[in-house]
């Protein structure tokens, strides 16, 4: 261990990402439609959220591209398409949730 500062556990982790991924999911099914730019501007409104916090803090100064990419990836990676022609994707909030079958879940 360097210095006084303790790591994070693996489970603190990925607690911190499966709360973040609830707060991308709340904007994006709250606010239909959105560019990954319009989102990050909605997650940062949520900055006294101490997870939120913890993610804008990882930022380099005046650099939200980091995020954005975070934002971008975990949407896909939540099951969230982007739509639209190059430079104008947005995100959409499902009717479904993911892995529902026929309708049934």
């Amino acid at each position: 261990m360097v210095g006084t500062r303790r790591s994070p556990s693996w489970g603190t982790l990925l607690a911190e990402h499966k709360h973040f991924q609830t707060v991308l999911r709340d904007i994006v099914e709250t606010h239909d439609g959105l560019s990954v730019a319009r989102i990050y501007a909605h997650v940062r409104r949520r900055i006294a959220d101490p997870v939120v916090q913890h993610y804008l803090s990882l930022e380099f100064p005046y650099l939200p591209m980091a995020l954005q990419q975070i934002i971008t990836v975990s949407l896909l990676e939540m099951g969230y398409e982007a739509k639209g022609s190059r430079r104008r994707k947005r995100f959409y909030g499902r009717s479904k949730p993911l892995g529902s079958i026929n309708g049934a879940g």
